[in-house]
């Protein structure tokens, strides 16, 4: 339970920060689910992201990253489990996505 509480908090932070969108991950970089747009890893930035811990096991750990598309048009969330990282998606992607080395502390 505490791990989706740490998740509301998280996005009701981002939102009151302006990210108001969905990104989706994708095997060549993410798509903004209500504009139906895609962006490469070059077309976005991580601004911050949060990492919530497994309740059992580290490796069931979720990720939740604020994503901002480079013109600034687009601010949202992705949030993803960390094992998605090493399934199915492009290198380019996940060394976009594990360029920050520590995640947001609250």
């Amino acid at each position: 339970m505490k791990k989706f509480i740490q998740l509301f908090q998280y996005l009701t932070d981002l939102t009151k920060k302006g990210y108001n969108y969905t990104f989706e991950l994708k095997e060549n970089g993410l798509r903004l689910i209500e504009k139906n747009l895609f962006f490469t890893p070059e077309n976005f930035t991580i601004k911050e992201y949060y990492k919530l811990d497994g309740i059992k096991d580290p490796k069931d750990a979720s990720l939740v990253f604020a994503i901002e598309s480079n013109d600034g048009l687009f601010k949202g969330a992705l949030i993803t489990a960390y094992s998605a990282l090493n399934e199915l998606i492009s290198t380019d992607l996940i060394k976009k996505l594990a360029m920050h080395p520590h995640p947001v502390n609250k």
